[in-house]
């Protein structure tokens, strides 16, 4: 089955998981604006048969695996796995599920009931994270970032995620405060580096990660950042490789 658009858009909002424990997963795609509803009326959640799922097992090198919705009933949610899935992460114990439910980006986990080739049954998730999923998704990219105060040694990451309007990465100093600004060089492979002022949105823990933080900020942009920030995102997404 080929992705559909919102397969894709589903795929770009969510981090790679690159042997995250699940519950950093979570943390990891929810980093800014989360809402949490407990014991949700699943008719709450703006469910439609063929919204766009994946779903996640406890192995550290499962990537998911796409699904559809089926249906829902009261205490029941049911997904249709994409055919082209591998036949090995059809097995959950302790499962974590995104879901796309415009205009709302959901995730929990659930318990699962039953699973085959054709159906996923779990149940009611007993907590839900959602938030508005974002006009301009973010990229997952591999690259390096450097922050510079402007006193102080320059502190370096591991960028996460790469979008038009901010940016996240993982880091082990714990010391930025949220509204701070500071002065960010991004180093892209094969896509050249650019610079940039930016303020720090949010901070969070990680746990049994080889990092200890991932951080989200805004960039401040010029005309002229911008339109290199464009034409990298541009080069990313059609997969070219020459620096702008």
């Amino acid at each position: 089955m080929n992705p559909n658009l919102d397969d894709r858009e589903l795929d770009l909002l969510l981090p790679m998981r690159a042997g995250l424990p699940l519950g950093d997963l979570l943390t990891a795609t929810f980093l800014e604006g989360a809402e949490v509803v407990l014991l949700p009326g699943l008719e709450t959640l703006g469910f439609q048969k063929g919204q766009s799922a994946r779903v996640f097992s406890d192995d550290p090198d499962d990537s998911g695996t796409r699904c559809h919705l089926d249906r829902w009933a009261q205490e029941e949610i049911v997904f249709e796995p994409d055919v082209s899935s591998p036949k090995d992460s059809w097995i959950y114990q302790n499962t974590l599920i995104f879901l796309l439910a415009r205009p709302w980006m959901l995730g929990f986990f659930a318990g699962c009931k039953s699973s085959s080739q054709s159906l996923f049954s779990f149940g009611r998730p007993g907590r839900v994270l959602r938030r508005m999923a974002r006009m301009h998704p973010r990229m997952r990219i591999d690259g390096n970032i450097l922050l510079h105060r402007k006193q102080g040694d320059g502190l370096k990451g591991k960028i996460y995620d790469l979008g038009p309007g901010g940016a996240s990465f993982y880091c082990n100093a714990g010391d930025f405060a949220k509204g701070e600004t500071l002065l960010a060089e991004f180093e892209i492979p094969e896509c050249g580096t650019f610079e940039t002022l930016v303020t720090i949105a949010r901070q969070e823990v990680l746990t049994n990660s080889r990092w200890r933080y991932l951080v989200g900020m805004h960039y401040n942009l010029t005309a002229e950042q911008r339109q290199k920030l464009e034409q990298i995102l541009m080069r990313k997404k059609e997969g070219r490789t020459t620096p702008p």
